[in-house]
Formats: C-alpha cells, structure tokens, sequence
C-alpha cells in the first residue's frame, strides 16, 4: 500500500508498507513502513511506522517517521537511520531551506491509528498534541521556529514553501478583501478594452479565409 513517494527534485526514494493489500499498511502501522530507493528497486530503510513524505535532499533521504514523531535522516548507502527531532503531532508534509525543515504535524486520529510509538512519547514527555507548523534546524534538531494552529484545526496535509515571500497571509475566498489582495506586474497587467491592438499583418502574408 503506497503512503506516499518523493516530490523533491530527486524524486528517488518512496516510502511504502511491507504489505502488498489493500488496507494492510493498517495491520503493520507499528513498525511495517519502508523507504525505497525506486531508481535502484532496494529498500533503503525499514521498522518505520507510517512513513510520510520521503525526500532525498543533500545527500541523504528524509522521512517522517510519522507513527513515532519523528523527523528521521536516512543514509541511503548503509541505511543507518538518524532520529533528528520529536514533534507532538502525526506528521505529514516536509520541506527544506537551506538547514532547515518544515514539517506540518496534525492531531491523531483514533481508531487504528491508536497505539503508535507517537502515543507512548506523548505520555512519557507529557505534552498534548497540536496542529500547527514547524521549522526544524537540521543541524542539532532544536524547533527553532512554530505556528501553533486553534481548535478548529486537526489536520494538515502538506507543506511548501514560495520563495522570496515576506508576510504570506491567507484569504478565504468569500472575502471581500480578496478582490484588492491581487495585484499584477506590469508587464503581467490584465488585459483591457482600451490596450492597443496587435498590428495588422504584414502585405504578402497568406490571407485568411473567408468564413
């Protein structure tokens, strides 16, 4: 069962579950995950549980290593698996600017999600899980950045990141606000009734057909 697969620009390694059924993952949530390296058919890494959004970036493959909270650094030649950081949440979504990851974290679901690693880490640091953003420096795994999301948030997919953007905000499409939040270079301005028109054909050119 594909959880998801790579959509850096190495889109080599994919994570997987060890079943080939549907819904198996389900049954090996705990510690069923893989990550794949699909260029070379070979599993790089596995034990994992629930692995999301495997990205290849600087020389390693990364993972969320969902199931347990973590942020995990894989080396794609020994396999050798790096815990960098734990985040209160289910994690799904990553990204990365320059030593840093971003990471979405949700709350967890009941039903068969329950009884993962991530549980068990819950209780033993005594946090709550949230649902918000995290900025992760790779470097000594510290949060150095969080946007931390209100109740009426549980879940978030993914995450990207647009570059050379200062103050990003989000408008809903109902309001009224949005008709002036979108502005045009101009060399990109909308067309209008009044902007000259194309220059007619040069003398010579094949004439078009009459209708």
């Amino acid at each position: 069962m594909l959880i998801a697969r790579a959509q850096q620009c190495c889109p080599r390694p994919g994570s997987c579950s060890i079943a080939d059924v549907l819904d198996g993952w389900r049954d090996h949530r705990t510690a069923g995950g893989v990550v794949i390296d699909v260029a070379e058919d070979r599993v790089i890494a596995d034990g994992l549980s629930m692995p999301h959004s495997p990205r290849r970036y600087r020389g390693a493959a990364w993972v969320l290593h969902s199931g347990a909270g973590q942020l995990c650094r894989i080396d794609p030649q020994t396999g050798r698996q790096e815990h960098v950081t734990f985040c209160p949440g289910f994690l799904r979504g990553l990204a990365f600017l320059e030593h840093f990851a971003v990471a979405t974290l949700s709350l967890p679901r009941g039903g068969r999600f329950t009884g993962l690693q991530l549980d068990e880490e819950l209780a033993r640091r005594r946090v709550t899980p949230w649902c918000g953003i995290v900025v992760i420096d790779t470097r000594n795994g510290d949060v150095v950045e969080w946007l931390r999301l209100s109740h009426e948030f549980g879940e978030l997919f993914d995450v990207s990141l647009v570059p050379l953007t200062r103050c990003a905000v989000a408008i809903a499409p109902t309001n009224p606000l949005l008709h002036d939040a979108i502005t045009f270079e101009p060399e990109f301005a909308p067309l209008h009734a009044d902007r000259p028109r194309m220059a007619p054909e040069a003398s010579g050119s094949p004439s078009r057909l009459a209708s």
